[in-house]
């Protein structure tokens, strides 16, 4: 085990703890909304994007 994986198993918790705190924001977000789409025909575009920025947390700590 090099040092960086010991780095990245010390700061996993960490981004898995903001993807729990990001993954309720949009579930809220989500209830929330008076589901109105918006410009683009899209609804709970926010919530979406918080969608977007789990997954990437997701993928950093797999």
């Amino acid at each position: 085990m090099t040092s960086w994986d010991l780095k990245i198993m010390a700061i996993e918790p960490n981004y898995r703890f903001l993807a729990d705190k990001l993954r309720d924001l949009a579930e809220r977000l989500r209830r929330n909304n008076d589901d109105s789409p918006d410009e683009t025909g899209r609804h709970n575009k926010r919530a979406d994007e918080i969608e977007w920025c789990i997954q990437g947390l997701d993928g950093y700590c797999s």
